[in-house]
């Protein structure tokens, strides 16, 4: 996953968290959220 992925999917999440789609903004979260510990741990 690249830093282009991350972005996609927090847009998505955003997206369908104001549209009220719960179940897919859970989904996109779900997704992003790998990369996103291991940028976390690269700049500790």
């Amino acid at each position: 996953m690249t830093a282009r992925d991350l972005r996609t999917h927090v847009r998505e999440f955003r997206q369908a968290a104001m549209d009220g789609n719960a179940s897919e903004a859970r989904k996109h979260a779900s997704m992003a959220m790998p990369f996103l510990h291991k940028l976390i741990d690269w700049a500790n």
